[in-house]
């Protein structure tokens, strides 16, 4: 299914987003994008991560999901093609305006005149936590005239270095031992939230908590936090009272985005939201956290399922039987001893054997070995798929077998 998804984006002139029935699947369908789509410059595999916390949980998620989250919330309304990938319950929860992210990014350059209290105070408008040295996203620390940062969305942490009131140079740096290992000519900075924390939001956030809660608000911990500039815990399920309106991940991407349902995503969107509202009964008697209602908190499913509808739905089931050829969907240690050689003869197509990793191929290769079988070694789809080698080996993160017609290629995952 990945390769067909992968060849149906390489024929379209706009993105393709992928919804699968959860994370772990998510997860699974990028690596395997990754592996048939191979160039990144061509045809870019993104996913877009969940929360990885419960719905109305007291945990928000970690900083790095959010650094992922907002590049990528910056990145899709300017992505003419490739393909998104993302869990089905993922795409119930709220999301800024598509106006947030631009409004709160800036950028530095190698020469830019900088007022250094002007950019501390930018950065902490954007939510970044002033520390001694950075080691995780949203953080910066200054030093004299060095100024070290760890962007939201960026891979790297930075050191700007300052000659009077102009950017002299810009390091990556290693957070490890905060040593400079290399020089670049630009940083661009992300909002370190999906919400506002500066003065304007955190007043938004409280005109519209008063509207929508009664009670004595002395009590009520979260907005007692915010109103003195604090991030509690699980403040997310209330990203909705920092905005006029939230929006979808369709809204960030492009109207002629082609979506495929990889499996059973409209009861994989029923199940979440019922999950929800299980999790606010468990949960919304706490006079001192009160929270929003489901569909106040998040997307319902049936939203979520009409917009996808929207968007040139294609829905493909995941098959699990084995192949015709008496092969199944991933090889066992005995198939390796018995079958393989039997089916070697009498298969005129390719048959490309792929397993997890180095270690693995080696333990393959021995055994193949003993039965006389010895496969041509590539270390990519483009590479095997561009020989004219007949049976191959190959590390890739696949799970079940694939048939090519045209070619005849039989691509065989080993068991796990």
């Amino acid at each position: 299914m990945s390769l067909a998804i992968v060849s149906a984006a390489r024929q379209q002139s706009a993105p393709v987003l992928v919804v699968t029935e959860n994370e772990h699947a998510a997860y699974r369908m990028e690596q395997e994008l990754r592996f048939y789509a191979e160039n990144e410059h061509e045809l870019p595999v993104l996913h877009f991560p969940d929360w990885e916390t419960l719905p109305y949980d007291l945990m928000s998620p970690h900083q790095d999901i959010i650094s992922t989250r907002l590049a990528l919330l910056y990145q899709l309304p300017r992505l003419t093609t490739g393909i998104v990938v993302v869990a089905a319950d993922t795409l119930l929860q709220r999301l800024p305006p598509t106006s947030y992210v631009d409004a709160h990014a800036f950028l530095l350059k190698v020469g830019d005149k900088l007022d250094a209290p002007h950019l501390r105070a930018q950065l902490e408008t954007a939510g970044y936590s002033h520390v001694s040295e950075v080691h995780s996203h949203g953080e910066y620390a200054q030093r004299g005239g060095l100024l070290d940062l760890f962007p939201m969305g960026s891979h790297d942490a930075y050191r700007i270095e300052l000659f009077d009131d102009e950017i002299e140079s810009l390091r990556i740096i290693d957070p490890e031992n905060q040593k400079s290992v290399g020089k670049i000519t630009d940083i661009r900075i992300l909002p370190a939230r999906e919400f506002p924390m500066d003065e304007t939001g955190i007043e938004s956030f409280r005109a519209r908590y008063r509207s929508r809660f009664t009670g004595d608000l002395t009590r009520h911990r979260i907005y007692q936090d915010v109103s003195q500039g604090i991030t509690p815990n699980g403040i997310e399920a209330l990203l909705p009272l920092f905005f006029e309106n939230t929006t979808t991940l369709f809204d960030y991407l492009p109207e002629s985005t082609l979506t495929i349902e990889a499996g059973a995503v409209t009861q994989a969107l029923k199940d979440a939201e019922h999950q929800i509202h299980i999790r606010h009964e468990q949960y919304g008697s706490d006079i001192e956290r009160p929270l929003l209602k489901p569909d106040e908190a998040f997307q319902t499913a049936a939203t979520i399922s009409k917009l996808i509808k929207a968007h040139a739905d294609i829905s493909i089931s995941l098959a699990t039987d084995d192949l015709d050829d008496g092969l199944p969907a991933q090889l066992t240690p005995e198939q390796l001893n018995s079958g393989l050689l039997h089916f070697l003869d009498s298969y005129s197509g390719r048959v490309l054997l792929t397993t997890d990793s180095a270690g693995r191929r080696e333990m393959l290769l021995e055994r193949l070995r003993t039965s006389d079988i010895r496969p041509g070694i590539f270390d990519s789809w483009a590479a095997f798929l561009n020989s004219d080698v007949r049976f191959a080996l190959c590390i890739a993160p696949l799970e079940k077998a694939v048939k090519l017609t045209d070619p005849d290629i039989i691509i065989l995952p080993e068991a796990r």
